[in-house]
């Protein structure tokens, strides 16, 4: 996982968070009031008038792995009953980010030079992860179709037909591919107008939100970072060059070709 307050990668290393809670002995005991109960595994029981099914609230913590950061995280888990269209019942749980408040995903200074407009986008998707992840996936499908349109010149007019490009080109590199192969199969991206910036409801699970985010972070670096580094490195060679009174490189036919 991302630590949510470094951004970088740290183990899994969850662990129950255990609490205790006493209701004040003055509580009205009415049917309005919520119950809470406790069980001794710290899962928290959430009832209410007419609700024949509780939701189960637990929490669980970790510290982030990474030296410079070791700080706190902490998950909350809601879990309860949810009806199909045939009246059947099934569980299902969501899980929030409890602390910190919102993740951070910091990003390249230079894609916030080179695309403001995108990476602002993107801190807003990040933000939404752990409170709608839904909508951030919403966001996300529409950086997506953007970076396919801005830096690999894909004007497609749907997200799909975008990615099935960049697939089929083989000059792009084989692990992007892959990881937009893998994200069209398992995404519905029908359900991403790009036309209006309608926030449709779309069906995805909070770790395919996420992926898609760890995803714009390598298109960010393929497409923005990694060239303007080398051009960099370019540029450093050209001066020492320049003031060994060498003549400059040329640059490739291919690289004047655009």
């Amino acid at each position: 996982m991302k630590c949510p307050t470094c951004g970088e990668n740290t183990p899994d290393a969850w662990e129950r968070l255990i609490a205790q809670l006493k209701a004040p002995d003055d509580a009205p005991a009415t049917e309005a009031i919520v119950r809470l109960t406790i069980s001794s595994a710290s899962v928290y029981e959430l009832s209410a008038p007419g609700q024949p099914h509780p939701h189960r609230i637990s929490f669980d913590q970790m510290y982030c792995a990474n030296a410079e950061c070791r700080q706190l995280v902490i998950r909350g888990h809601d879990t309860y009953t949810v009806y199909g269209s045939d009246r059947s019942p099934s569980e299902t749980t969501d899980t929030w980010l409890v602390h910190p408040r919102h993740a951070s995903r910091p990003l390249d200074p230079l894609v916030l030079e080179d695309a403001p407009g995108l990476a602002s986008d993107y801190a807003e998707a990040a933000a939404l992860l752990d409170v709608s992840y839904r909508m951030s996936a919403v966001i996300s499908r529409r950086i997506l179709a953007d970076l396919l349109e801005r830096y690999a010149g894909m004007t497609d007019y749907g997200l799909a037909e975008r990615v099935d490009k960049f697939i089929a080109d083989e000059h792009r590199p084989s692990d992007l591919r892959q990881h937009l192969h893998y994200l069209r199969e398992i995404a519905d991206f029908v359900a991403h107008t790009q036309t209006n910036d309608q926030f449709e409801r779309i069906e995805i699970d909070q770790e395919e939100a996420e992926w898609t985010l760890t995803i714009i972070e390598r298109l960010f670096d393929y497409f923005i970072v990694s060239p303007a580094a080398a051009k960099r490195l370019r540029e450093g060679m050209d001066a020492k060059l320049e003031a060994a009174g060498r003549k400059p490189i040329k640059p490739l036919a291919l690289e004047e070709d655009g």
